[in-house]
């Protein structure tokens, strides 16, 4: 019983942290929008698997897998 709250809480914990991380490349963005040159970035997710328990996986949260530079042609 005590596991499934702990893993509950770091759920939420992850997600609220990876939401944070996301928030923070937004602002990156918004801050350097009419900068010469300025390439926007993109979060990328991943969930976080605890284990295998009968073929199905129990997640225990999101995490951010990268942050890539998105190179498409600007106005």
């Amino acid at each position: 019983m005590a596991s499934s709250i702990v893993s509950g809480l770091f759920a939420g914990r992850s997600g609220l942290n990876t939401h944070g991380q996301a928030m923070a490349v937004i602002g990156d963005n918004l801050a350097n929008v009419n900068t010469i040159g300025h390439k926007a970035a993109r979060v990328e997710f991943s969930d976080l698997i605890a284990g295998q328990a009968g073929g199905i996986g129990s997640g225990i949260g999101s995490d951010v897998k990268a942050v890539t530079q998105v190179f498409e042609q600007g106005t």
